[in-house]
């Protein structure tokens, strides 16, 4: 007799150890004869005990997911003019304000941020432009990198980009540029650290939310309902960053997450 190895052979009848750890409602199929036959049931309740073990297993032994970070959802324009007298400057949310509404709205979902948990040691987050000190014209300054909450249950985190956050981003402006005006664009900042955070292989599932920075409806001449309209101003930017709060989460829903 001549022993050869088989090239092809045909897939069996019965399912496979990778059809049931996709479909393991197949192991309650159990033909009736079975059923009365207490070795038989004895077996196939120690193989279900044993595929289940390792399930958990390879489930407690698998990695943290990947660095997975949120497309930037945008809701405003997250830009503003300033320097000049005629320029009618948006109005700000400042850091804890923009902290209270992206933690009121994650707690529907069941997340909760707590801040300043997650530092990022391989994210540059300074622009090219800031140096180390002393170095200037020696290359970017890798500075530390702290994302603003982090929900370490269900390895979720954000950052929210602020208008002052936004200023070390500006393009240099030339020597010989003289004009008082300026521009800060926290929606452009924000997807500039988005890029980092990819590159930098942020751990968990991040959002970098931003400032949405609403501009004021004032009518010529109308200085006497300028508080008031700029109240009005904040109150959109807090609801425009509710919006991408939600986007964010529903997001998260799409990744299997909360």
């Amino acid at each position: 007799m001549k022993v050869s190895s088989l090239k092809s052979y045909r897939d069996p009848l019965y399912p496979s150890r990778s059809v049931l750890d996709e479909h393991p409602e197949l192991l309650e199929l159990v033909p009736v004869r079975w059923r009365a036959n207490p070795v038989v049931i004895g077996a196939l309740t120690g193989l279900c005990l044993m595929m289940s073990a390792y399930r958990s297993h390879a489930a407690s032994e698998s990695p943290p997911p990947a660095c997975r970070v949120a497309p930037v959802f945008q809701h405003g324009d997250g830009r503003g003019t300033f320097g000049c007298i005629a320029t009618n400057a948006p109005v700000f949310l400042s850091e804890d304000e923009a902290r209270q509404v992206i933690t009121e709205e994650a707690k529907k979902a069941g997340l909760a941020f707590a801040p300043d948990v997650r530092a990022l040691p391989n994210v540059v987050a300074s622009p090219e432009r800031v140096f180390k000190a002393g170095e200037q014209g020696k290359g970017p300054a890798i500075v530390p990198f702290t994302l603003d909450g982090t929900d370490e249950r269900h390895n979720v985190s954000y950052e929210y980009m602020s208008a002052s956050d936004a200023d070390p981003w500006r393009p240099r402006r030339s020597l010989f540029e003289m004009s008082s005006v300026y521009t800060r664009d926290t929606l452009t900042a924000a997807s500039q650290l988005r890029g980092r955070l990819i590159t930098g292989k942020a751990p968990g599932y991040v959002a970098v939310f931003y400032d949405p920075m609403t501009v004021p409806t004032l009518s010529p001449g109308a200085i006497a309902e300028g508080k008031t309209r700029r109240s009005e101003a904040q109150a959109t930017s807090a609801e425009q960053l509710r919006a991408q709060v939600r986007d964010f989460i529903k997001w998260l829903k799409a990744q299997g997450v909360v």
